[in-house]
């Protein structure tokens, strides 16, 4: 007997409809769908999903198995406890896997997450979804490889290296499906179950909470120095190195393929998984506690490194008044035009100085009000 994917090729009423659909299919590949094509897409489609379904139901019959009863115990155990007992071993690595992330918590990281979800995402890899999220099972890509290449080759219309080139996920193309996506009208649950989304939120947390650091850390550098040092420090490989010594390679999941198997993909693995343990730390506890975490992670080993990077340099304009400088705003006419522009955005500025600085473009020899341009502004 077939697989039911394979024998449903052999189904005329199948194949005239899934040729139908190819062609509409690949015809809209090479120009702009309207919504009627998409609708005439889905409804080719939908019509696909019926037969299959209908095949499948004919494809069922009953199987009677005689089994010998000689050396067999009657134990009392009905059919679903055994399917229970089944399910142990995966139980077993389930409360190892959370054990695991207990050490992490309580010797690595240093922070108790209240929310365990949130680490769990950080430590699974896309290829792991399967693995953690569904039903444990062994891996399915030979199967669906198997059944690719053993079925009734399709008709394929127009150029193959045009319609089967790379999906990325960026161009154009793909901002107008982001941006045709409707919005939801009440909050839910991403299903989205791996690190992607948490790397997105830690990649853009590691970069900001380094600027504010090299910003104060260094007044002396303009924005191309103070952007280089940033370059080197949210780099991947350097990510790779700080995810290392979390020994996070020992945590995270993924599935059995070729996938991680070069060096080069884990060590990337292994940067996003940082970057996302990073998202799910601030998603959990705040950006103070991203900011602490971040600190001790980059000079563990130095004490002294740390406190000059956590203990930051005040700012120049906010040293000569700590409290408030808007006292100067009677004697200095510019930053009393400045006032206008406050009441304009809604905010007023404790220290209105660095409103001015804000738009003072280029160097002025001997500018006091100010001290230097917006350049350094920019780069925060």
């Amino acid at each position: 007997i077939r697989p039911a994917v394979l024998s449903i090729q052999y189904n005329q009423e199948y194949r005239q409809a899934y040729k139908s659909y190819l062609k509409v299919f690949f015809l809209l590949k090479n120009r702009t769908p309207t919504d009627e094509d998409k609708a005439n897409l889905r409804d080719k489609e939908q019509r696909l999903k019926q037969i299959v379904a209908k095949h499948s139901e004919q494809l069922k019959r009953e199987i009677v198995v005689e089994i010998s009863s000689e050396y067999a115990y009657r134990t009392g155990f009905k059919s679903d406890i055994i399917q229970r007992t089944l399910l142990l071993s995966s139980l077993h690595d389930h409360l190892r896997f959370h054990q695991s992330l207990t050490e992490l918590e309580d010797e690595l990281v240093g922070y108790k997450f209240r929310n365990r979800w949130l680490m769990q995402l950080a430590l699974t890899h896309p290829s792991g979804n399967y693995v953690l999220h569904n039903n444990l099972g062994p891996n399915p890509d030979h199967v669906k490889n198997t059944l690719a290449n053993c079925r009734i080759r399709n008709t394929v219309y127009g150029d193959r290296k045009q319609l089967f080139r790379p999906i990325t996920k960026r161009g154009v193309s793909t901002l107008f499906k982001i941006m045709a996506k409707k919005a939801k009208t009440c909050e839910h649950i991403s299903e989205i179950t791996n690190y992607e989304r948490l790397e997105f939120l830690g990649d853009a947390l590691l970069e900001y909470l380094v600027s504010i650091h090299l910003f104060f850390l260094f007044p002396q550098f303009d924005e191309g120095r103070l952007s280089t040092f940033r370059v080197g420090l949210i780099q991947n490989h350097f990510f790779t190195s700080l995810a290392r010594n979390l020994c996070l390679q020992h945590f995270i999941i993924y599935n059995h393929g070729p996938d991680l198997c070069s060096h080069s993909a884990l060590n990337h693995a292994l940067a996003n998984s940082f970057e996302a343990l990073m998202g799910a730390i601030y998603l959990d506890g705040g950006l103070a506690i991203v900011d602490k975490i971040l600190s001790k992670i980059l000079f563990y080993q130095d004490p002294q490194l740390t406190s000059i990077w956590i203990n930051l340099q005040e700012y120049p304009l906010k040293v000569q008044y700590p409290n408030s400088d808007r006292h100067l705003i009677e004697q200095v006419p510019l930053l009393k035009q400045l006032t206008q522009f406050e009441k304009d955005i809604g905010v007023e500025f404790q220290h209105i100085r660095m409103l001015a600085q804000a738009f003072c473009t280029r160097p002025i020899p001997q500018n006091d009000l100010t001290i230097e341009d917006n350049e350094r502004l920019e780069f925060l």
